[in-house]
């Protein structure tokens, strides 16, 4: 049954991508070409084929795509130019004779008249009709992806029937842009390939595009990472809680933050010059490794010697029994537990920080270093990432309140087992410089991009980057507090102290801000397309223009179509007929423009969705639940965005030390925060940690909006200087 069902689904999908009318327009087709060429196959007299040569023959059927009217014969090339032969229809000179003569002076042919007579040669307006609807249903199963519908305006300028009989034309710029609209040559033969120009790069092309031999291992490498996710999400939600019961309270969980917060910078700066010596693939695989040994070895350890007893007892093997033993001193006191914890987690953070550092760049080195290439990779990326987001917290609160922490525990190596593999067999990393983007440069190892300024004056003598920078930082700081302390804090309160039940209740709170998170994730995608359509030839109306954009390729029953019209009715159509040039078009001085008020915009909504926190006082948990979701959605692009911002401030061999001062400063902020508020959880009991909380996010929103102002000021005033 699940196959049939698949089977059904996929039909649906293949149907909705090319659309009903590229059928109708078949069957329409066909029913006109039957009783077209009723009598060249059986109804009338048949076609005396000797009669004419293999040109003519050949001339007949490229008669099907040029105008039949069209009797000009191409200019001769030099007295000893071959003569092209024109069609049947145009055989014949001025003065009526059959023309067909000239083909071969020593051979004699049918005369036009006895050809006619014979029914072999079908009514010209006939075939053109066919051929039109023919065309037509082609164009519906092969519209390329980088065009919009050609309707309306752009329509109106060339002749050209329309579906409704109206006279409507095609600009010639989308024609010299699109082969397989262009006109036919002069000598009615297929054009060969290199005769015409590439077509131009859409913002819609393929994330393969530029390297289609790449697409197995980016497969791999992003199956391996979700595989991996599944595994992150379900830990995350056993972690906090499993630490609480071990520690007593949430303090300990924000202190070893704090050891592992650095770590994990010394382990980002060191992945660099490691990757370039024994390359990105095994610097990954093998730090990957190293955590999946150190979490699981984590594991085993907090589980304590009373798992291990039982374990001996069950299999009647005595070695279990021993390192039982070993660690029950360990697990008596609690100032040895709380420096083996740490260890461990400081350890996983060092190798995760050198894994991450292998993880961003591998992207650029499988697909190349173009930006838009590199954005839709990210984009997709960070979309699946939330759909496990959603739905790992929950599996593992579910499976801790079911069976406790022990089963939610293994997944995590169990699932790690199996990326590793996907990352070992299935991804094949090329050499440093062997991908090329467009612009021809050639990507570089990490340790190539020497900065040549110190990070204080790079980071804070720019306005702009100095204030991004801060503004990323303060919209970063609720999501590590959200996951680690607040969901399963909540939890605690709401189930009265029990920790399996807690586990259930605090993941709604995580996974309904990773959904709000996978709808900004889906937001921010459609909007930069939009973004990147309006640089092309889209001449319409933009509303009117992105109800339709990509119709051959719908996604989720229209769900892209109608994202598309709301985004641009809400804010982003107004932004791009102001920007637009005479042709259409948008600038790239302009596309940065409408990036700031975007990000603006964005950086508001953020602040004005903190006011759902309040929902965590109220003695039921749905209005909680219900205020994740726009929080994660408006948290995710503002602070995407902000990244965004702060990078395209930098220089392309600054970006490495920038983001890594970022992220360290981060990590560090972070990890204070995180102290302050388990110990906030710590020492007051109750509802008076949930309220303290919430007079710091009000503090909070305002320091949204006066970073909003800032930016909003400095960008005005580079734009200006500009």
């Amino acid at each position: 049954m699940p196959r049939l069902i698949a089977l059904f689904l996929s039909l649906v999908l293949i149907f909705e991508s090319v659309g009903p009318q590229a059928y109708a327009a078949v069957s329409k087709a066909r029913g006109l070409s039957g009783a077209s060429f009723g009598k060249s196959i059986g109804r009338g007299k048949a076609l005396r084929a000797s009669a004419v040569t293999r040109i003519n023959v050949i001339n007949t059927a490229l008669q099907v795509t040029i105008n039949p009217g069209q009797t000009n014969s191409p200019p001769a090339q030099g007295d000893g130019a071959a003569t092209v032969p024109q069609p049947i229809a145009a055989a014949r000179d001025t003065n009526g004779a059959d023309a067909s003569q000239s083909l071969d002076p020593g051979r004699q042919y049918p005369a036009m008249s006895d050809l006619e007579a014979s029914g072999g040669v079908v009514n010209p307006s006939r075939i053109s009709s066919v051929n039109k609807l023919i065309q037509r249903a082609k164009s519906l199963f092969s519209r390329r992806s980088d065009e919009a519908d050609l309707t309306g305006e752009n329509l109106a300028q060339a002749g050209i029937q329309g579906p409704d009989g109206e006279n409507k034309k095609i600009p010639e710029a989308r024609l010299a842009a699109s082969p397989s609209q262009a006109p036919p040559s002069e000598t009615g033969l297929k054009p060969q390939k290199g005769d015409q120009p590439p077509a131009p790069s859409s913002g819609g092309q393929s994330v393969f595009a530029e390297n289609p031999q790449s697409k197995k291992s980016v497969m791999w490498f992003l199956a391996g990472l979700l595989t991996a996710q599944i595994g992150i999400e379900i830990l995350g939600a056993a972690m906090p809680l499993l630490m609480r019961e071990r520690f007593g309270g949430f303090t300990a969980m924000a202190q070893i933050a704090v050891f592992s917060s650095i770590a994990g910078v010394f382990g980002k700066l060191l992945g660099g010059p490691v990757a370039d010596k024994i390359g990105l693939k095994t610097t990954y695989t093998l730090s990957t490794v190293l955590r999946l040994l150190s979490v699981s070895t984590m594991i085993l350890f907090l589980l304590g010697p009373a798992v291990f007893a039982g374990a001996s007892a069950a299999t009647g093997l005595t070695f279990l029994s021993t390192i039982g033993a070993w660690l029950a001193p360990i697990h008596q006191s609690p100032a040895l537990m709380f420096k083996a914890v740490a260890g461990f987690y400081s350890f996983n953070a060092f190798v995760g920080g050198m894994s991450m550092t292998a993880e961003d760049a591998l992207p650029a080195r499988l697909l190349g270093n173009k930006r838009s290439v590199l954005e839709q990779f990210y984009a997709l990326e960070h979309w699946l990432a939330e759909i496990i987001g959603v739905g790992g917290p929950k599996a593992g609160g579910w499976l801790i309140r079911s069976f406790g922490f022990i089963p939610a525990l293994i997944v995590y190596p169990v699932v790690f087992i199996a990326a590793l593999f996907m990352f070992i067999f299935g991804m094949k990393v090329p050499e440093a410089g062997k991908i090329k983007s467009q612009e021809t440069t050639p990507v570089k190892t990490l340790s190539e991009a020497k900065p040549k300024r110190g990070i204080f004056t790079l980071v804070f003598r720019n306005p702009v980057l100095r204030t991004a920078y801060f503004a990323f930082i303060a919209f970063m700081l609720l999501n590590p507090v959200l996951y680690q302390i607040l969901g399963p804090a909540f939890g605690i309160h709401m189930s009265g102290g029990n920790s399996h039940v807690a586990a259930d209740i605090g993941t709604y709170i995580t996974a309904l801000y990773s959904l709000g998170g996978l709808f900004g994730a889906l937001f921010m995608w459609r909007e930069s397309k939009l973004i990147a359509a309006a640089q092309k030839d889209i001449p319409e109306p933009a509303v009117e223009q992105s109800a339709k954009l990509q119709r051959a390729r719908k996604f989720l029953g229209g769900l892209r179509k109608k994202l598309d019209s709301f985004i641009l009715k809400a804010y982003l159509g107004k932004w791009l007929d102001s920007a637009r040039k005479p042709d259409g078009r948008i600038t790239e001085e302009s596309e940065k423009q409408i990036l700031t008020k975007s990000t603006l915009l964005w950086m508001r909504l953020a602040a004005l969705t903190l006011i759902g926190f309040p929902a965590l006082l109220l003695p039921v948990p749905y209005a909680a639940y219900l205020a994740m979701i726009p929080f994660g959605a408006a948290q995710v692009i503002a602070y995407k965005k902000l990244r965004a911002l702060a990078m395209s401030e930098v220089e392309p061999h600054e970006i490495v030390k920038v983001s890594a001062f970022m992220g360290a400063s981060l990590s560090a902020v972070i990890a204070l925060v995180l102290n302050a508020v388990g110990r906030l959880f710590d020492v007051f009991p109750g509802i008076w940690p949930f309220l303290y909380l919430n007079g710091a996010i009000a503090a909070l929103a305002g320091l949204y909006l006066w970073l909003t102002y800032s930016i909003k000021r400095h960008t005005s005033s580079a734009t200006s200087s500009n």
